[in-house]
């Protein structure tokens, strides 16, 4: 049976899961899925230094606000960080298969990296920019 791959399947690889994002012949493009309680944690730190908007902008020019809070069932109160999303070309890294995001996390995540100037590559944003998310 062969699997095909789209934009926002996620998997599980390394015991980590991975929101898939696009591929080139070198590279996978992908979003890892924090743990709970990593997610809470930077949603935390986010909140805190968002209370100021002077912080809140140098705050969007860091790689830590890059990521996006997910509402899929499977990943509530998850986020999907999107600061390094080159992960090379992995062996087996779509082995295990888990679900895809829902129509609000897809869109949400595609809104998020198109707009990214800091943390997503130009070639990224060139290979999901015409996706068209229902």
């Amino acid at each position: 049976m062969s699997l095909i791959i789209t934009y926002g399947n996620v998997f599980n690889y390394n015991e980590k899961d991975y929101v898939f994002l696009a591929k080139t012949k070198d590279i996978i493009y992908a979003a890892e899925i924090f743990d709970k309680e990593k997610s809470i944690l930077y949603k935390k730190v986010f909140n805190r230094i968002a209370k100021n908007s002077q912080q809140t902008y140098k705050l969007r020019q860091h790689h830590l606000y890059c990521f996006v809070e997910l509402r899929t069932e499977e990943f509530k109160e998850r986020v999907a960080y999107y600061g390094r999303p080159a992960q090379g070309d992995v062996p087996n890294f779509f082995e295990n298969p888990i679900c895809t995001l829902n129509n609000y996390d897809l869109a949400e995540l595609h809104k998020e990296l198109l707009a990214d100037d800091i943390a997503v590559p130009q070639e990224l944003k060139n290979l999901i920019k015409n996706i068209k998310i229902k």
